[in-house]
């Protein structure tokens, strides 16, 4: 069993815990997104809207690096592809 500054740590708690699912209170990202950051992602689903598929990777690290605004690659690929599920309906 681990030891924290003379506590002990209940691993089965911290199991029972990891089962426990989060109720509400999650907002994508993209529902929140600065006013700067507006554009980018309007020119976004401009080119989506034709057709072509962003890169997930490419928008995580330009959000990132030029709007400081981080958003993991793997959540950027959910709403692109969520985009393209929903236009082929």
């Amino acid at each position: 069993m681990c030891m924290s500054t003379n506590n002990k740590i209940d691993i089965d708690k911290l199991i029972e815990k990891s089962l426990e699912q989060k109720v509400g209170g999650h907002t994508p990202w993209y529902k929140t997104i600065p006013s700067e950051v507006t554009p980018f992602i309007d020119g976004l689903q401009a080119i989506m809207r034709q057709g072509k598929k962003p890169n997930a990777s490419a928008i995580s690290r330009i959000l990132t690096e030029e709007f400081n605004f981080p958003v993991s690659r793997s959540r950027i690929q959910v709403w692109v592809n969520e985009y393209f599920s929903n236009v082929n309906k």
